[in-house]
Protein backbone atom coordinates (compact mmCIF):
# COMPACT_ATOMS: atom_id res chain seq x y z
CA UNK A 1 0.00 0.00 0.00
CA UNK A 2 1.41 3.40 -0.97
CA UNK A 3 1.67 5.83 1.92
CA UNK A 4 0.47 8.69 -0.27
CA UNK A 5 -2.94 7.06 -0.51
CA UNK A 6 -3.82 8.44 2.95
CA UNK A 7 -5.65 11.79 2.61
CA UNK A 8 -3.49 14.68 3.74
CA UNK A 9 -6.25 16.33 5.84
CA UNK A 10 -6.88 13.09 7.72
CA UNK A 11 -3.18 12.67 8.46
CA UNK A 12 -2.91 16.26 9.66
CA UNK A 13 -5.81 15.80 12.09
CA UNK A 14 -4.23 12.68 13.49
CA UNK A 15 -0.76 14.13 13.89
CA UNK A 16 -1.52 15.72 17.28
CA UNK A 17 -1.67 12.29 18.97
CA UNK A 18 1.67 11.08 17.63
CA UNK A 19 5.17 12.45 17.11
CA UNK A 20 5.31 16.13 16.09
CA UNK A 21 7.37 17.02 13.00
CA UNK A 22 10.27 18.39 15.05
CA UNK A 23 10.61 15.09 16.95
CA UNK A 24 10.64 13.04 13.76
CA UNK A 25 13.21 15.33 12.13
CA UNK A 26 15.37 15.03 15.29
CA UNK A 27 15.17 11.19 15.40
CA UNK A 28 16.18 10.85 11.76
CA UNK A 29 18.93 13.48 12.10
CA UNK A 30 20.52 11.50 14.98
CA UNK A 31 20.84 8.61 12.52
CA UNK A 32 22.50 10.80 9.92
CA UNK A 33 19.40 11.20 7.74
CA UNK A 34 17.46 14.24 6.59
CA UNK A 35 13.71 13.66 6.52
CA UNK A 36 11.79 15.40 3.73
CA UNK A 37 8.79 17.45 4.87
CA UNK A 38 6.52 15.44 2.55
CA UNK A 39 7.28 12.34 4.62
CA UNK A 40 5.98 13.77 7.92
CA UNK A 41 2.16 13.35 7.48
CA UNK A 42 2.34 9.80 6.07
CA UNK A 43 4.81 8.72 8.75
CA UNK A 44 2.59 10.17 11.51
CA UNK A 45 -0.41 8.33 10.07
CA UNK A 46 1.58 5.11 9.91
CA UNK A 47 2.66 5.37 13.55
CA UNK A 48 -0.98 5.72 14.69
CA UNK A 49 -1.45 2.04 13.79
CA UNK A 50 1.21 1.09 16.34
CA UNK A 51 0.74 1.04 20.09
CA UNK A 52 2.51 3.90 21.91
CA UNK A 53 5.20 1.56 23.24
CA UNK A 54 5.96 0.25 19.74
CA UNK A 55 6.16 3.56 17.86
CA UNK A 56 9.82 4.33 18.55
CA UNK A 57 10.94 0.73 17.70
CA UNK A 58 8.91 1.03 14.48
CA UNK A 59 10.80 4.23 13.57
CA UNK A 60 14.11 2.48 14.33
CA UNK A 61 13.17 -0.42 12.02
CA UNK A 62 12.29 2.02 9.23
CA UNK A 63 15.61 3.84 9.66
CA UNK A 64 17.60 0.58 9.70
CA UNK A 65 15.84 -0.54 6.49
CA UNK A 66 16.46 2.83 4.83
CA UNK A 67 20.16 2.78 5.66
CA UNK A 68 20.71 -0.91 4.97
CA UNK A 69 18.61 -1.63 1.87
CA UNK A 70 17.14 1.50 0.31
CA UNK A 71 19.25 4.62 0.51
CA UNK A 72 22.48 5.56 -1.18
CA UNK A 73 22.12 9.16 0.05
CA UNK A 74 21.24 10.95 3.28
CA UNK A 75 17.96 12.63 2.28
CA UNK A 76 14.77 10.57 2.75
CA UNK A 77 12.01 11.26 0.19
CA UNK A 78 8.47 9.90 0.13
CA UNK A 79 9.43 7.20 -2.40
CA UNK A 80 12.26 6.02 -0.11
CA UNK A 81 9.88 5.85 2.85
CA UNK A 82 7.33 3.86 0.83
CA UNK A 83 10.03 1.42 -0.26
CA UNK A 84 11.21 0.86 3.32
CA UNK A 85 7.68 0.33 4.68
CA UNK A 86 6.89 -2.09 1.85
CA UNK A 87 9.98 -4.15 2.64
CA UNK A 88 9.03 -4.31 6.31
CA UNK A 89 5.42 -5.35 5.67
CA UNK A 90 6.00 -8.06 3.07
CA UNK A 91 4.70 -11.54 3.83
CA UNK A 92 5.42 -14.92 2.23
CA UNK A 93 2.67 -14.43 -0.37
CA UNK A 94 4.31 -11.20 -1.54
CA UNK A 95 7.64 -12.97 -2.00
CA UNK A 96 5.97 -15.82 -3.91
CA UNK A 97 4.22 -13.39 -6.25
CA UNK A 98 7.49 -11.58 -6.90
CA UNK A 99 9.42 -14.81 -7.51
CA UNK A 100 6.93 -16.40 -9.93
CA UNK A 101 6.67 -15.05 -13.45
CA UNK A 102 3.63 -16.14 -15.42
CA UNK A 103 4.19 -16.30 -19.17
CA UNK A 104 1.58 -17.09 -21.80
CA UNK A 105 2.38 -20.16 -23.88
CA UNK A 106 1.70 -18.05 -26.96
CA UNK A 107 4.32 -15.49 -25.86
CA UNK A 108 7.01 -18.05 -25.02
CA UNK A 109 7.51 -19.06 -28.65
CA UNK A 110 6.11 -16.94 -31.49
CA UNK A 111 3.07 -18.71 -32.96
CA UNK A 112 3.44 -20.19 -36.40
CA UNK A 113 1.19 -19.45 -39.34
CA UNK A 114 -0.22 -22.98 -39.04
CA UNK A 115 -1.37 -22.53 -35.46
CA UNK A 116 -2.40 -18.88 -34.98
CA UNK A 117 -2.54 -17.61 -31.40
CA UNK A 118 -5.98 -17.69 -29.80
CA UNK A 119 -7.34 -16.81 -26.40
CA UNK A 120 -7.50 -20.48 -25.32
CA UNK A 121 -4.98 -23.30 -25.22
CA UNK A 122 -7.36 -26.11 -26.09
CA UNK A 123 -9.37 -26.43 -29.32
CA UNK A 124 -13.18 -26.78 -29.33
CA UNK A 125 -14.44 -30.26 -28.37
CA UNK A 126 -15.97 -30.65 -31.84
CA UNK A 127 -12.43 -30.78 -33.27
CA UNK A 128 -11.98 -34.26 -31.80
CA UNK A 129 -14.96 -35.78 -33.61
CA UNK A 130 -14.07 -33.88 -36.78
CA UNK A 131 -10.52 -35.23 -36.64
CA UNK A 132 -11.67 -38.85 -36.27
CA UNK A 133 -14.27 -38.48 -39.01
CA UNK A 134 -11.70 -36.99 -41.38
CA UNK A 135 -9.28 -39.83 -40.63
CA UNK A 136 -12.01 -42.44 -41.13
CA UNK A 137 -13.02 -40.94 -44.50
CA UNK A 138 -9.38 -40.94 -45.60
CA UNK A 139 -8.90 -44.62 -44.72
CA UNK A 140 -12.28 -45.53 -46.24
CA UNK A 141 -11.36 -43.82 -49.51
CA UNK A 142 -8.09 -45.72 -49.68
CA UNK A 143 -9.72 -49.07 -48.92
CA UNK A 144 -12.45 -48.59 -51.52
CA UNK A 145 -9.82 -48.15 -54.23
CA UNK A 146 -8.60 -51.72 -53.69
CA UNK A 147 -10.00 -54.15 -56.24
CA UNK A 148 -11.20 -56.61 -53.59
CA UNK A 149 -13.58 -53.98 -52.15
CA UNK A 150 -14.73 -52.24 -55.36
CA UNK A 151 -18.47 -52.51 -56.05
CA UNK A 152 -19.68 -53.23 -59.57
CA UNK A 153 -21.55 -50.59 -61.54
CA UNK A 154 -24.32 -53.10 -62.33
CA UNK A 155 -25.07 -54.15 -58.79
CA UNK A 156 -23.63 -52.00 -56.02
CA UNK A 157 -24.85 -54.41 -53.33
CA UNK A 158 -22.13 -56.87 -54.35
CA UNK A 159 -18.40 -56.54 -54.80
CA UNK A 160 -16.26 -57.85 -57.58
CA UNK A 161 -14.00 -59.67 -55.15
CA UNK A 162 -16.84 -61.00 -53.05
CA UNK A 163 -16.21 -58.66 -50.08
CA UNK A 164 -18.69 -55.90 -49.23
CA UNK A 165 -18.03 -53.50 -46.37
CA UNK A 166 -21.19 -53.13 -44.27
CA UNK A 167 -22.27 -50.03 -42.41
CA UNK A 168 -22.97 -50.27 -38.68
CA UNK A 169 -26.10 -48.16 -39.09
CA UNK A 170 -27.55 -50.85 -41.40
CA UNK A 171 -26.92 -53.86 -39.12
CA UNK A 172 -30.15 -53.56 -37.14
CA UNK A 173 -32.56 -56.20 -38.39
CA UNK A 174 -29.89 -58.53 -39.79
CA UNK A 175 -30.15 -62.21 -38.89
CA UNK A 176 -28.31 -63.59 -35.86
CA UNK A 177 -25.19 -65.44 -37.00
CA UNK A 178 -24.97 -63.55 -40.30
CA UNK A 179 -21.42 -62.69 -41.37
CA UNK A 180 -20.56 -58.99 -41.83
CA UNK A 181 -17.43 -57.02 -42.75
CA UNK A 182 -16.90 -53.67 -41.07
CA UNK A 183 -14.46 -50.78 -41.39
CA UNK A 184 -14.72 -49.12 -37.99
CA UNK A 185 -12.92 -47.35 -35.20
CA UNK A 186 -12.45 -49.68 -32.25
CA UNK A 187 -12.59 -48.58 -28.61
CA UNK A 188 -12.55 -50.74 -25.44
CA UNK A 189 -16.38 -51.05 -25.57
CA UNK A 190 -17.67 -50.07 -29.02
CA UNK A 191 -17.19 -50.15 -32.76
CA UNK A 192 -17.98 -46.89 -34.54
CA UNK A 193 -18.15 -45.71 -38.14
CA UNK A 194 -19.74 -42.69 -39.80
CA UNK A 195 -23.26 -44.18 -39.54
CA UNK A 196 -23.51 -45.59 -36.03
CA UNK A 197 -22.16 -47.46 -33.01
CA UNK A 198 -22.42 -51.10 -31.91
CA UNK A 199 -21.04 -53.17 -29.05
CA UNK A 200 -18.84 -56.23 -29.54
CA UNK A 201 -17.27 -59.28 -27.98
CA UNK A 202 -14.26 -61.27 -29.14
CA UNK A 203 -14.53 -64.82 -30.37
CA UNK A 204 -12.63 -67.31 -28.18
CA UNK A 205 -10.93 -68.51 -31.37
CA UNK A 206 -9.79 -65.05 -32.51
CA UNK A 207 -6.54 -65.39 -34.49
CA UNK A 208 -3.60 -63.05 -33.82
CA UNK A 209 -3.77 -59.62 -35.45
CA UNK A 210 -1.30 -58.39 -38.07
CA UNK A 211 0.05 -55.66 -35.77
CA UNK A 212 -0.56 -53.56 -32.70
CA UNK A 213 -4.14 -52.36 -32.34
CA UNK A 214 -4.87 -49.63 -29.82
CA UNK A 215 -7.99 -47.77 -28.80
CA UNK A 216 -9.31 -45.48 -31.59
CA UNK A 217 -7.55 -47.51 -34.30
CA UNK A 218 -9.47 -47.84 -37.57
CA UNK A 219 -9.57 -51.53 -38.46
CA UNK A 220 -11.18 -54.06 -40.81
CA UNK A 221 -13.34 -56.52 -38.92
CA UNK A 222 -14.92 -59.85 -39.82
CA UNK A 223 -17.76 -60.54 -37.40
CA UNK A 224 -21.13 -62.23 -36.94
CA UNK A 225 -24.35 -60.71 -35.67
CA UNK A 226 -24.77 -61.78 -32.05
CA UNK A 227 -28.06 -60.04 -31.33
CA UNK A 228 -29.55 -56.68 -30.47
CA UNK A 229 -30.74 -55.04 -27.29
CA UNK A 230 -32.66 -51.78 -26.93
CA UNK A 231 -31.99 -50.89 -30.55
CA UNK A 232 -28.23 -51.50 -30.34
CA UNK A 233 -26.58 -54.33 -32.27
CA UNK A 234 -23.91 -56.56 -30.73
CA UNK A 235 -21.41 -58.43 -32.90
CA UNK A 236 -18.86 -61.14 -32.21
CA UNK A 237 -15.49 -60.38 -33.79
CA UNK A 238 -13.97 -63.34 -35.63
CA UNK A 239 -10.94 -61.52 -37.04
CA UNK A 240 -9.52 -58.01 -36.90
CA UNK A 241 -6.90 -56.54 -39.22
CA UNK A 242 -5.33 -53.21 -40.12
CA UNK A 243 -6.59 -51.75 -43.42
CA UNK A 244 -4.14 -52.55 -46.23
CA UNK A 245 -2.11 -49.63 -47.52
CA UNK A 246 -2.07 -50.86 -51.09
CA UNK A 247 -3.04 -53.91 -53.08
CA UNK A 248 -0.70 -56.62 -54.30
CA UNK A 249 -0.85 -55.39 -57.89
CA UNK A 250 0.03 -51.84 -56.92
CA UNK A 251 2.89 -53.10 -54.78
CA UNK A 252 4.30 -55.14 -57.65
CA UNK A 253 4.05 -52.15 -59.97
CA UNK A 254 6.02 -50.02 -57.58
CA UNK A 255 8.64 -52.68 -56.94
CA UNK A 256 10.16 -50.46 -54.26
CA UNK A 257 11.60 -51.29 -50.90
CA UNK A 258 9.69 -50.31 -47.79
CA UNK A 259 10.30 -46.73 -46.75
CA UNK A 260 12.75 -46.36 -43.89
CA UNK A 261 11.63 -44.65 -40.67
CA UNK A 262 14.28 -43.49 -38.20
CA UNK A 263 13.32 -42.53 -34.63
CA UNK A 264 15.74 -40.46 -32.55
CA UNK A 265 14.94 -39.59 -28.92
CA UNK A 266 16.26 -36.99 -26.48
CA UNK A 267 17.66 -34.79 -29.24
CA UNK A 268 19.17 -32.14 -26.93
CA UNK A 269 20.56 -29.65 -29.42
CA UNK A 270 22.30 -27.60 -26.72
CA UNK A 271 24.65 -30.50 -25.93
CA UNK A 272 27.75 -30.93 -28.05
CA UNK A 273 27.75 -34.73 -27.81
CA UNK A 274 24.18 -34.93 -29.12
CA UNK A 275 24.93 -32.56 -31.99
CA UNK A 276 28.05 -34.58 -32.91
CA UNK A 277 26.13 -37.88 -32.86
CA UNK A 278 23.27 -36.39 -34.90
CA UNK A 279 25.75 -35.09 -37.46
CA UNK A 280 27.24 -38.59 -37.75
CA UNK A 281 23.79 -40.17 -38.27
CA UNK A 282 22.78 -37.57 -40.85
CA UNK A 283 26.08 -37.96 -42.68
CA UNK A 284 25.48 -41.72 -43.02
CA UNK A 285 21.99 -41.21 -44.41
CA UNK A 286 23.22 -38.48 -46.75
CA UNK A 287 25.80 -40.88 -48.24
CA UNK A 288 23.21 -43.68 -48.50
CA UNK A 289 20.62 -41.41 -50.13
CA UNK A 290 23.16 -40.04 -52.61
CA UNK A 291 24.21 -43.56 -53.59
CA UNK A 292 20.65 -44.87 -53.92
CA UNK A 293 19.45 -41.88 -55.96
CA UNK A 294 22.26 -42.39 -58.46
CA UNK A 295 20.95 -45.93 -59.08
CA UNK A 296 17.21 -45.21 -58.73
CA UNK A 297 15.93 -41.60 -58.92
CA UNK A 298 12.58 -42.73 -57.43
CA UNK A 299 14.11 -44.27 -54.30
CA UNK A 300 11.86 -43.31 -51.34
CA UNK A 301 13.74 -41.04 -48.90
CA UNK A 302 13.68 -41.88 -45.18
CA UNK A 303 11.39 -40.38 -42.57
CA UNK A 304 13.30 -39.02 -39.57
CA UNK A 305 11.36 -38.64 -36.32
CA UNK A 306 13.15 -36.51 -33.72
CA UNK A 307 11.78 -36.43 -30.20
CA UNK A 308 12.54 -33.80 -27.53
CA UNK A 309 13.29 -32.22 -25.27
CA UNK A 310 15.30 -30.30 -27.80
CA UNK A 311 16.88 -28.20 -25.05
CA UNK A 312 18.59 -30.11 -22.26
CA UNK A 313 18.35 -27.10 -19.96
CA UNK A 314 14.65 -27.06 -19.07
CA UNK A 315 14.55 -23.29 -18.59
CA UNK A 316 12.53 -22.19 -21.64
CA UNK A 317 10.21 -19.66 -20.00
CA UNK A 318 12.55 -16.91 -18.86
CA UNK A 319 13.79 -14.32 -21.34
CA UNK A 320 17.23 -15.94 -21.39
CA UNK A 321 15.67 -19.38 -21.78
CA UNK A 322 13.54 -18.28 -24.74
CA UNK A 323 16.58 -16.83 -26.48
CA UNK A 324 18.43 -20.10 -25.87
CA UNK A 325 15.52 -22.09 -27.31
CA UNK A 326 15.59 -20.01 -30.49
CA UNK A 327 19.33 -20.67 -30.79
CA UNK A 328 18.66 -24.42 -30.45
CA UNK A 329 16.43 -24.38 -33.54
CA UNK A 330 18.83 -22.16 -35.46
CA UNK A 331 21.47 -24.79 -34.75
CA UNK A 332 19.13 -27.54 -35.96
CA UNK A 333 18.45 -25.64 -39.18
CA UNK A 334 22.14 -25.08 -39.80
CA UNK A 335 22.92 -28.76 -39.25
CA UNK A 336 20.18 -30.01 -41.59
CA UNK A 337 21.13 -27.56 -44.34
CA UNK A 338 24.62 -29.02 -44.38
CA UNK A 339 23.15 -32.25 -45.83
CA UNK A 340 21.42 -31.08 -49.05
CA UNK A 341 19.82 -34.37 -50.15
CA UNK A 342 18.41 -35.16 -46.71
CA UNK A 343 17.15 -31.63 -46.05
CA UNK A 344 15.50 -31.45 -49.48
CA UNK A 345 14.01 -34.95 -49.82
CA UNK A 346 13.67 -36.58 -46.39
CA UNK A 347 10.64 -35.99 -44.22
CA UNK A 348 11.30 -34.72 -40.68
CA UNK A 349 8.85 -35.07 -37.81
CA UNK A 350 9.63 -33.13 -34.61
CA UNK A 351 7.85 -34.39 -31.48
CA UNK A 352 7.99 -31.98 -28.48
CA UNK A 353 9.19 -33.39 -25.19
CA UNK A 354 7.74 -32.64 -21.75
CA UNK A 355 10.04 -29.64 -21.34
CA UNK A 356 9.38 -28.13 -24.78
CA UNK A 357 6.84 -25.28 -25.12
CA UNK A 358 4.04 -26.04 -27.55
CA UNK A 359 1.47 -23.82 -29.28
Amino acid sequence: TRLTHTPYKTMTSLSTSTYPPQSLHRIFKRSGLTLSSSCIPPLQSLLLHESPSQRLPAIDRIIDTLKGEVLDKTRVDIADLEDAVERLTRNIQDYNEQGIELISAFDAIPPSSTFPATSVLHPPCTNRSTMFLSRYKSVQSRVKKLSVFKTTKINRSKSEGGVKIDKIGALLGRSVGEMVFLLAMITPTNLEDDTGICTYTFSPHLPPSDGFITSSSIVLIEATIKGSKEGEVEVEIKEVRHPPYEGGEERKERGKEEQMVVVLTEVNMDRERTVSNLRTVMSGFEDMLTSQLSDDPEFPPPVVVMMGGFKGNRDVHSKKGREGYKMVWSRMESLLRSFPNMSKMAKFVFVPGSSDPTP
